[in-house]
């Protein structure tokens, strides 16, 4: 890999990540391999946290009865969920950024050989980070959207 071959990680080149992590190795500093653990397990509480809150406005637009309480439970839970699907969505770019940070890192560092070993199998998974920090968040967004169109709009009937 050509050392001063520009990426997409703005004006960095190849050779100033590896610069930068050769010296929060030697100074025991926080390393490119700990911010990937760091923010993965943040992506994972933030979208298991958005799922639980979903599930809970889900859970009492349905208990209710009158109409008018669930309008404003379902504009309390598009308020929040959309905020929710915000701060996943921020930390999924973060996480994102990571990785591509490590695989331009060494061309024998392990996340880019699974990464290339993965390219070339015939049945290749999809990517799953991007369900969990962009698709599924708008999902739930919009499924809030449509019941809310539903129950005012159409006055359909939840019960």
């Amino acid at each position: 890999m050509d050392a001063n071959k520009k990426n997409n990680l703005a004006d960095l080149t190849v050779e100033e990540i590896k610069q930068s992590y050769e010296f929060q190795k030697r100074n025991n500093d926080w390393t490119f391999y700990q911010e990937r653990e760091f923010i993965e397990n943040l992506l994972q509480t933030r979208f298991n946290f958005l799922i639980t809150v979903y599930t809970l406005f889900l859970l009492t637009f349905f208990q209710v009865k009158d109409k008018d309480s669930k309008i404003i439970i379902l504009l309390l839970g598009l308020i929040i969920v959309g905020i929710m699907g915000l701060v996943v969505y921020r930390v999924y770019v973060k996480f994102n950024i990571t990785m591509d940070i490590l695989y331009n890192l060494d061309e024998h560092q392990v996340f880019l050989i699974v990464r290339r070993v993965i390219k070339k199998r015939k049945f290749r998974l999809f990517n799953v980070n991007r369900f969990i920090g962009y698709i599924i968040p708008i999902f739930l967004f919009l499924s809030i959207v449509i019941m809310g169109i539903l129950l005012i709009v159409f006055d359909f009937k939840f019960q």
